[in-house]
């Protein structure tokens, strides 16, 4: 299949993109990526759409972006998870060398802070 020029230059776009939403996204909880998921599907098409493409093509070439996009998604869910058990398992067999970093609004945001115990 030949690709038209703003068939190319859309997917240029969203393929570049795609990495930085799935970071947003993997970052979101659980229950609320699905509707992001869809959120970010709708500006995808749109865009299409400003790039000039029929509804046609971009009926071919959003879902395939977007089957990228959650993908990445749950690599960074699965890389997540892998860290934290790995972290898990190093607080618990160093006790007093990893604290958690808080922050003002008392909220701990999950970030490890590798450093002697206070």
């Amino acid at each position: 299949m030949t690709l038209s020029s703003q068939e190319e230059q859309f997917l240029r776009a969203a393929v570049a993109a795609a990495p930085r939403i799935a970071e947003i996204i993997a970052q979101y909880p659980v229950e609320h990526r699905t509707g992001a998921l869809e959120v970010v599907k709708r500006h995808y098409a749109q865009a299409a759409q400003r790039f000039g493409c029929t509804e046609v093509a971009a009926r071919i070439w959003v879902p395939l972006v977007m089957r990228g996009v959650q993908k990445r998604v749950e690599q960074q869910r699965a890389v997540k998870s892998n860290l934290e058990n790995l972290l898990t398992k190093v607080t618990q067999a160093c006790p007093g060398l990893v604290t958690w970093r808080r922050w003002s609004d008392g909220n701990d945001r999950g970030l490890p802070l590798i450093a002697p115990a206070e």
